[in-house]
């Protein structure tokens, strides 16, 4: 076992007893800022990656077998994905090696990703390790080794505080996992009578167990499809009955909190990024984009309507928030959401951009584009998309299309 320097993490390296006396070994160490360890990278799910160039030389491709509605996480060394073909997949960010697959699902409830993992990081019994969180359409909550695929914990249900001290069914999962404190926070995705409700559920991260449950369902048909988000000590969760909600964040149940509730109306598929003062969520059923006080949810402004919907979720960056709408892409100010820029798209813009670098990156069906976040101007395009394209680390930079990703070696 190395130890690692600060602002680093290393991970146990098995070598064999025979002749390991007095060898060198090399210990992979990793930069903490430099993972992208889920949904929008941050837990304030801003999607801002690390300061790398734009993509350059093409390293390996894999296909999955079926579509990618959400891009791989990047985590010490390793590529992990789940798609719709319904398997996890692990593999070596430098070799493409596959370290691992593993098939969650069962012939009565088969697998479907349609969510990206998380990776958490801690030490346990003295040694560090790495955990792969991942849901499921089918109502799968898991947890498994990064490096191994060896499972740790999976659940289909739950029962704790919360409950009134029933078993409920999860049902399904399409939101991303969140990895905070000692708790994984997900949304379950419907509320029916006799099903799942739709709402916020802390675990344990080691174990899966409940920690507490908060319904957020207003009706039998609510449904929530948007990520939580986190910062300054709280949760939001945007549903589709047009709330947005504000949580306390904490693994003691007797410490669950909601501190507001803002009604913004229509259905909020797009996942909130939240600032040190602000939230922005964009509306699946009006096109619009939405900015409330992130303390006590005041709706401080609202633009006029952009495209027929808003998919994805912004990234905010530099002063200004980046959504698609419709065939549009657009820039806005982030203090009032006034346009900065606009760009038209082939097609329709249903997945969520990242900025590396002050370049900002967006998909369509079909087309992939690198502009400028200052000024939206083109800088590189690929004929190849569909939801959310980029993810990346300093050395690689992840592009996905509809149902096939790509590594590329950064241009410094």
């Amino acid at each position: 076992v190395a130890t690692a320097p600060k602002k680093h993490v290393t991970f146990p390296v098995t070598t064999p007893l025979s002749g390991a006396a007095g060898r060198i070994i090399d210990v992979p160490l990793y930069r903490t800022d430099q993972q992208w360890l889920g949904w929008g990278r941050s837990d304030d799910r801003r999607r801002v990656g690390p300061a790398t160039g734009k993509p350059g030389r093409l390293l390996w491709k894999i296909d999955p077998g079926n579509n990618m509605e959400f891009p791989p996480t990047l985590a010490y060394g390793v590529v992990v994905y789940g798609s719709y073909h319904g398997f996890l997949v692990a593999n070596d960010q430098t070799t493409r090696k596959e370290l691992w697959r593993a098939y969650p699902g069962t012939a009565a409830r088969p697998s479907k990703f349609a969510s990206q993992v998380a990776v958490s990081t801690w030490i346990e019994n003295g040694v560090r390790v790495a955990r792969v969180f991942y849901t499921d359409l089918a109502g799968l909550v898991g947890c498994r080794d990064l490096f191994t695929g060896r499972l740790v914990w999976e659940k289909r249900s739950g029962r704790g505080s919360g409950t009134s001290g029933k078993t409920i069914q999860f049902k399904s999962f399409e939101a991303s996992p969140l990895v905070r404190g000692e708790s994984v926070y997900v949304c379950t995705r419907y509320d029916k009578r006799n099903g799942s409700r739709a709402g916020l559920w802390a675990l344990d991260r080691r174990t899966g167990d409940v920690r507490w449950f908060m319904r957020l369902a207003t009706s039998s048909k609510t449904k929530i499809g948007a990520s939580p988000a986190y910062s300054g000590g709280r949760i939001y969760v945007a549903t589709y009955d047009g709330y947005v909600y504000a949580l306390r964040a904490t693994d003691s149940a007797a410490r669950r909190k909601r501190y507001w509730r803002r009604y913004l109306g229509g259905e909020l598929y797009s996942t909130p990024a939240v600032t040190s003062s602000r939230l922005y969520v964009g509306s699946k059923s009006n096109g619009r984009m939405y900015c409330l006080n992130r303390n006590n949810g005041r709706l401080l402004w609202r633009t006029a309507r952009l495209g027929t919907s808003v998919h994805g979720s912004p990234a905010v960056y530099g002063g200004r928030v980046f959504i698609g709408a419709g065939k549009r892409f657009y820039a806005l100010r982030a203090g009032n959401g006034s346009v900065v820029w606009r760009r038209a798209t082939k097609k329709r813009v249903w997945g969520s951009a990242s900025v590396l670098r002050g370049v900002v990156y967006y998909s369509c069906y079909g087309a992939t584009y690198a502009r400028t976040a200052g000024r939206g101007n083109l800088v590189w395009r690929k004929n190849v998309g569909r939801y959310s394209p980029v993810t990346a680390t300093r050395h690689l930079i992840i592009v996905t299309g509809r149902r096939t990703f790509a590594a590329y070696k950064p241009v410094n």
